[in-house]
């Protein structure tokens, strides 16, 4: 973070894309445990959000702690951005 500093930068914009294959990977061991597919993709993709939330939250942090402005976004497989 700091050599963005030394760089001269004053904004960062954050991005996080959740793969939809990476996802899909993950639903494909639920169907081999005979489990709930539906309710298996929401669980895993609301832990991947959490950790993407969580990851931004700490760079944001180095960020701002560098003194440089920054926005996030996070867009999952259904190409949807929320912040």
């Amino acid at each position: 973070m700091k050599k963005l500093k030394e760089a001269g930068t004053k904004e960062v914009v954050l991005l996080h894309i959740i793969d939809g294959n990476e996802l899909e990977a993950m639903v494909e061991t639920c169907m081999w445990k005979n489990e709930d597919v539906g309710k298996c993709e929401k669980e895993i993709e609301r832990r991947m959000k959490q950790k993407a939330r969580e990851k931004m939250k700490k760079i944001k942090e180095e960020l701002e702690k560098e003194g440089i402005k920054n926005k996030s976004f996070s867009e999952d497989r259904q190409t949807h951005l929320s912040r």
